[in-house]
Parts: structure tokens; sequence; C-alpha cells
């Protein structure tokens, strides 16, 4: 178990971390980091065609690698940072730093999409190097079919062997997962329900 700084630069480095989020505890990897981002997988036993979430700092910065139109603005500026997870349809690679495979999916009318999320998490504005923000893949810090940790005990008990580092400090407040709408469909439609409540969403038409 290392201080901010130390498992941050663990990550940095293509490490995989353990790090806490207003929601659960998380496995995260540098999403431009292919062989990273494998590692992850392969410690969770998730199943590779199961895309992970994209986590950034805020908007300016979840423009690199997605559009957002109207509502996803509105969206962003109510609930992040926080627990809400939007797919978005996703850049033209070629304008930005490639993205392991597994962050993309597609939506129904074939247009990529990546799940892109700004964590109300104390770690959400260190993610750079050289004042450059990287991009972090991040799931839930458990093996795959089992329950998403909350406690600092119980994400060190599931993942703590396999990961590099460990940023373990309070329990997770909101003690749920984020919840997740995809806005690259029409009508946009609600993924699960988690952190934030539906009844939160439904003001923006999202039912």
């Amino acid at each position: 178990m290392g201080t901010r700084a130390e498992v941050l630069n663990v990550l940095h480095s293509g490490g995989v971390v353990i790090l806490p989020t207003e929601t659960v505890y998380g496995v995260a990897a540098r999403a431009d980091r292919p062989e990273a981002v494998n590692r992850l997988y392969a410690i969770k036993g998730r199943d590779f065609d199961k895309p992970l979430a994209l986590c950034v700092s805020g908007m300016d910065a979840a423009k690199n690698y997605v559009t957002f139109d109207r509502l996803a603005k509105r969206l962003a500026k109510k609930f992040w940072p926080g627990p809400l997870t939007l797919v978005l349809p996703a850049r033209d690679p070629s304008l930005f730093t490639r993205l392991a495979p597994q962050l993309y999916s597609t939506a129904p009318d074939g247009t990529p999409t990546i799940a892109i999320r700004c964590p109300d998490a104390i770690w959400r504005t260190e993610i750079t190097f050289a004042k450059i923000e990287y991009p972090v893949a991040l799931t839930s810090a458990n093996r795959s079919g089992e329950p998403a940790p909350t406690q600092a005990s119980q994400a060190s008990k599931s993942l703590g062997y396999d990961v590099d580092d460990m940023l373990l400090l309070e329990d997770c407040p909101m003690e749920e997962a984020s919840t997740i709408v995809s806005l690259a469909e029409s009508p946009p439609r609600l993924l699960r329900e988690g952190a934030l409540p539906l009844s939160a969403l439904k003001p923006f038409g999202i039912t």
C-alpha cells in the first residue's frame, strides 16, 4: 500500500493499481497502454468483450475522446464529477493518443462508442505527467462475478496480491456502482441504475 503520489506514479509507469472512488473501489490501468489494460483484464478475470470505462478529470479532457451533444453537455455539467458514466460516440482515434481496443464498444447503428466517467475521487485531477493528462481505464476492484468492494479491506482482499500498488483510504461513501446512460442511441437509454438514481435523470428525458 503506497501514498497517493507513489500509487499514481506506478499507474503512470504502466502498472495496475487499486484506487478509491465515491462509488466503489476500482482497479485501474493507463488506457493508452494496451499491455497494462490486458493485464487488468487478466487480474480481474474479465471477459475481453466487456469494455472498460474511461476516467478523466473533467469535460475538457473527455472531449479528446468522445463527442458531446447538447444533452451530454447538460448531464456532464450537472453530475460531473460524480457517479454518472456516459456512453458517447468516440472521436476519430487519429486525433488523440490511441486507446486500448477494450475501451471501445459499438452502438446499435454501428457507431464506435466509449463509456466515460469523471469520478469524484481525490486522485481525479492528478492523473498527469509533464502537465499532460493520461486516460485511465477503470473497473470495480473485484474478481468478475463477485460483489464490488466498497471498503478498503474488501478491495485489498480481492485483488491486493495481484496488483502493483493500492491507494487504500476510507470506505466509499455511496457504496454502489455508477449509473450508466447511453447517449449514443436515440432515444437515450439507461443501461444501469446505480448510485445516481433514475429520478435525478428523468428531468433530462432519461427513462
